[in-house]
């Protein structure tokens, strides 16, 4: 009726009060529980990058000790720094990989479209990360050493004809300083098989006139004794009598303006004394 009161309606109004009560708690423990979730797992990956970046510096260390090229230690860098990533993503540290996660590794590399050849270059960072780390006992043995390296495709590669070499060459002028210097580059090259790093890395006394053979030292600071064409050890004498003189004489100084200002420099780059490198630049 209109003015009775309801005898179920407070113990109703508590039941409902006492079950929003109820459910706020819950939410509350549940969002505290994925707070607490996610600061540990944080945390977990804050301690897997130092993990990996001890490591980093460690192989870099020993490379360093080991005089490795300066290219490959940077080519290690950056492979190791994307297996560092994955690695992290799969809750790894360096300690956690075996041969099998490896393996996982080099598949998630093929499906995303990775050549053989690129995983065959990671792959070798990777035992060269594992092998650091086994030889400061902070694991047993390289995990990698036991992953095959993936086949890679049997290539020949174009090569040209003596004959389209010799016209290659031909084409080159010498009428000037640096077409002089370029022939004698290209000559020597071609007739002692010269990478392009050790051919720039040259210097004066690494051409034995007399004796017709070239000094060079290639990867890992090792030293081999080329013999020389005649072609090229002209061309070499060629430019050394014509087109190097001119090449280590000071380009001339830059005219003046009209309000000539006290800069306290010098009008042309200076030359560092003591050169000895075979081939020069425009600048000396």
């Amino acid at each position: 009726k209109a003015g009775r009161a309801d005898p179920g309606g407070e113990v109703g109004l508590a039941m409902t009060t006492r079950g929003g009560d109820s459910d706020r708690s819950a939410v509350e423990k549940a969002v505290a529980d994925r707070v607490a979730v996610a600061a540990a797992t944080a945390g977990g990956e804050a301690t897997l990058q130092d993990a990996w970046r001890d490591a980093s510096v460690l192989l870099e260390q020993d490379l360093r000790r080991r005089d490795a090229a300066v290219r490959t230690r940077r080519a290690y860098g950056v492979d190791l720094d994307q297996f560092a990533r994955w690695a992290i993503s799969q809750g790894k540290g360096p300690a956690d990989i075996g041969p099998r996660v490896v393996r996982r590794y080099i598949a998630f590399l093929s499906k995303q479209g990775a050549a053989p050849t690129t995983t065959a270059r990671k792959l070798a960072a990777l035992r060269a990360l594992f092998n650091s780390q086994r030889e400061h006992g902070r694991i047993a043995q390289n995990p990698a050493d036991l992953v095959s390296t993936p086949r890679r495709p049997s290539r020949l590669p174009r090569v040209l004809s003596a004959r389209e070499a010799a016209r290659l060459l031909d084409a080159i002028p010498v009428s000037s300083p640096l077409e002089l210097r370029d022939r004698a580059m290209f000559e020597l090259a071609y007739g002692c098989g010269l990478r392009a790093e050790e051919l720039v890395s040259l210097q004066t006394a690494d051409v034995d006139h007399d004796g017709e053979q070239l000094r060079v030292e290639g990867k890992g600071r090792k030293t081999r004794f080329l013999p020389v064409g005649e072609p090229a050890m002209a061309a070499v004498r060629l430019y050394l009598e014509r087109a190097r003189p001119a090449l280590t004489s000071p380009p001339a100084p830059v005219a003046q303006s009209s309000r000539p200002r006290d800069t306290g420099r010098s009008s042309h780059r200076a030359r560092a004394p003591g050169t000895d490198a075979l081939f020069l630049s425009k600048t000396g």
